[in-house]
């Protein structure tokens, strides 16, 4: 049996992936709605990952660092685009929250993806995923 650590969770998450989507279109067309279980389910496991890097590895200060940083750009952004509505047809400020929150993780898969199939980033020695078979 396969050891289960942080590449083992992110493959399982590259699979569920395709099915999650599904069953977001499902929801949206046919039951008429902007919210499906996947849009609860997807987050997880980027989260988890997340905890398990920072608690594993020496990040600590430089992730709180950015993530200040970055948790304040989105403050001031929606404090600005609140301020800056004047009935334009972009939307409403929960369409720019849910704009920022989908970037943000974006942004995380993208750290999580390089942090764990990049071994020269963070100076672990191995080999890279596609050289492991």
């Amino acid at each position: 049996m396969k050891k289960i650590n942080s590449k083992n969770i992110l493959y399982l998450f590259i699979i569920l992936l395709p099915l999650l989507d599904m069953s977001s279109f499902i929801f949206r067309n046919f039951f008429n709605t902007s919210f499906s279980p996947s849009t609860f389910i997807r987050p997880i496991i980027p989260i988890i990952l997340i905890i398990l890097i920072f608690f594993k590895y020496k990040f600590k200060l430089k992730t709180i660092i950015i993530g200040s940083i970055y948790g304040i750009y989105s403050l001031v952004h929606l404090y600005v685009f609140n301020k800056l509505n004047y009935g334009i047809s972009y939307g409403t400020i929960t369409h720019e929250l849910q704009y920022i929150v989908n970037y943000t993780f974006l942004i995380l898969n993208l750290f999580i993806f390089l942090f764990i199939f990049t071994p020269n980033i963070t100076g672990r020695r191995g080999r890279r995923p596609l050289q492991e078979y």
